[in-house]
């Protein structure tokens, strides 16, 4: 049973807010359930940039955090905590300085059953607390099992078979679980579930266009963050822009095989800064104009797919010229499709 929730009123949150979501995943693997800890998604220094503002090249802004959990008791009361980790300067996972954190969340009661609950959550203050140039993670935190009531977080498998969302030996390790009871650190690839930071900025997602006999679950998918389409399988790849501030805006995908900027480039007429290091791919690889609620989503015919031979790590960033005529630039986004 899916559940909606918005948490009000507690450690100065606010009610639900509707914005564009920046998407990772976690697990609970190996925490057992006697155990206290955190899941975590960690979001690369040379996989994901978040777009920094026009003002600041620190640090992006977020509004709230959401994520999808099941209480596998539901009628007895459990606190989760969401919160944002600062990174390492190298990109890797690993970092415990909390940027930002909800505090205690009651999920709701329920009946003596398992329900599941998505949980969305606003600050009443925008805080800018996400690293630009770092690695940074998302975590929620949660308590060890009392009297029963287990709260796990409940997906899709990454590792079954050639079909699991972004099956690729080669990826970097993302998630995490850290057992603070055992003081233990552990990879986990088991069962995912959805954990969001939620921003008003210009999202750019990458997807995997996966072929009809091995989908599973709507496709394109942007599983996983979305940035590990497998040439092996021989998916395409897909985009996704989403701008609440921008219906109707014309959207465009950029991409490079050189890297991300150490800081942003400022270019004259267009809000935020460029991430991709220039000479860019020469014609857009996606483009079209974002609908009425500000998204745009598709596989990209221009960019290799499926991939013939291996071209190695690739960077993308998004424009969208609004119908005022500002220009607006998106986070950036990279994998390695070797």
């Amino acid at each position: 049973t899916l559940v909606s929730a918005s948490v009000a009123g507690q450690s100065g949150l606010q009610a639900v807010g509707i914005w564009p979501d920046v998407a990772g995943f976690s697990t609970r693997g190996h925490l057992p359930a006697s155990s206290e800890g955190r899941l975590q998604i960690g979001m690369g220094r040379d996989w994901f940039r978040l777009g920094p503002s026009a003002d600041d090249d620190e640090f992006g802004t977020v509004h709230g955090m959401r994520v999808v959990v099941q209480n596998q008791r539901a009628d007895r009361p459990l606190p989760i905590t969401l919160m944002i980790l600062r990174g390492s300067p190298v990109g890797g996972p690993e970092g415990n300085e909390i940027l930002l954190s909800t505090g205690p969340i009651d999920l709701p009661l329920g009946t003596a059953r398992a329900e599941a609950f998505d949980l969305r959550v606003s600050l009443g203050t925008p805080a800018r607390v996400v690293p630009t140039r770092l690695s940074w993670s998302l975590a929620i935190r949660l308590p060890a099992a009392v009297g029963g009531a287990i709260v796990s977080v409940h997906a899709a498998a990454t590792n079954v078979g050639p079909v699991g969302e972004s099956v690729r030996p080669d990826a970097p390790v993302v998630m995490r679980a850290a057992d603070v009871t055992r003081n233990l650190t552990i990879d986990t690839p088991q069962r995912t579930a959805a954990l969001f930071a939620l921003t008003a900025d210009l999202v750019l997602d990458i997807g995997a266009d996966v072929p009809f006999a091995q989908r599973r679950g709507p496709n394109p998918t942007f599983g996983m963050t979305g940035r590990f389409p497998s040439r092996a399988r021989g998916d395409g790849v897909a985009f996704r822009l989403r701008h609440a501030d921008s219906p109707g805006g014309l959207g465009f995908v950029l991409g490079t095989p050189l890297g991300f900027l150490d800081g942003a480039w400022r270019l004259g007429g267009l809000h935020g800064g460029l991430l991709v290091q220039p000479p860019l791919m020469p014609s857009a690889l996606f483009e079209g104009r974002l609908d009425a609620g500000g998204e745009l989503g598709g596989v990209s015919g221009l960019a290799p797919s499926p991939f013939l031979l291996p071209v190695g790590r690739l960077q993308f960033q998004a424009i969208v010229l609004q119908q005022s005529g500002t220009g607006i630039l998106s986070n950036g986004v990279a994998f390695d499709e070797r």
